[in-house]
């Protein structure tokens, strides 16, 4: 009977390829963005999520390009509602003398 060796499985470690296509499946990009599998999954239904690059029997893939794009259009919804908030208004010289201390000299009567 021939003898039947085993595989010899090495580690090796790959030098960093920026043109490597990093997926995700559905519970790692829900990590990746910040939120829970529950709210990618009603983002998704809802349409307000990018489409996958794969639909497979075990959901899902988007590529890390995609995951990073959907982070930009969430940061720039959110940047426009910041746009439209009110600015802070600089203290005038009333502001600040409301706010200070009543003053301890001797004969002063507090309004």
């Amino acid at each position: 009977m021939p003898s039947c060796s085993s595989p010899t499985i090495r580690t090796v470690r790959k030098r960093y390829d920026p043109n490597e296509i990093i997926l995700y499946g559905l519970a790692e990009a829900a990590e990746y963005l910040g939120i829970s599998k529950q709210n990618l999954a009603g983002l998704r239904k809802a349409g307000r999520m990018i489409s996958p690059v794969a639909e497979l029997q075990c959901g899902p893939i988007w590529s890390q390009s995609q995951l990073d794009e959907q982070r930009y259009l969430w940061a720039g919804r959110h940047g426009k509602r910041e746009a439209r908030a009110e600015p802070e208004r600089p203290e005038s010289e009333q502001d600040i003398a409301e706010q200070a201390p009543p003053s301890t000299e001797p004969g002063h009567v507090p309004t």
